[in-house]
């Protein structure tokens, strides 16, 4: 099955980003943890994070995963991405 690609953009106020597999590959280009933007995954995903250039991926498995374009990884504080 080939990948789908989103590209989620913010709305006013904190925007709550949902993960899980089978999502296929989401580019959000406007995160911004400081605002009040969380990123939540169904429980049992598992989730690798990694910063790649200045982006942070969120690994699903299985080509699944989320980007957060020109967010550093070193600059998120605890409880920006959680399981719900």
């Amino acid at each position: 099955m080939a990948a789908r690609a989103t590209t989620p953009y913010r709305r006013r106020g904190a925007d709550l980003f949902h993960g899980s597999q089978d999502a296929g590959i989401d580019r959000v280009l406007d995160f911004n943890a400081g605002g009040g933007d969380r990123a939540q995954h169904d429980r049992g995903t598992t989730y690798p994070l990694s910063g790649v250039g200045a982006d942070t991926v969120i690994d699903m498995g299985n080509g699944d995963q989320i980007t957060l374009v020109c967010v550093q990884f070193a600059s998120l504080t605890p409880g920006w991405i959680f399981l719900g």
